[in-house]
């Protein structure tokens, strides 16, 4: 499965159906599997780049809403 989104495209072959993915709605984050990811979803990921491990709460999220899907 291909998921990509603002100009980011996260390709997710080899990723077992039902894998838990974390989207943001209007009540909180969710987890749906992945292969229920649709366009319009909010991606919610990490920027793990400069980041120590040590201090989670400096690891902000970032959501970025899901362009297109598609397989690989």
């Amino acid at each position: 499965m291909k998921i990509v989104t603002s100009g980011v495209e996260y390709v997710t072959s080899g990723v077992p159906a039902g894998t838990l993915i974390t989207v943001g709605t209007d009540f909180g984050d969710i987890q749906k599997p992945i292969e229920k990811i649709k366009p319009g979803d909010l991606l919610k990921t990490y920027d793990m780049d400069g980041y120590d491990g040590g201090h989670h709460e400096l690891n902000t999220p970032t959501y970025t809403k899901i362009r297109k899907v598609g397989k690989n």
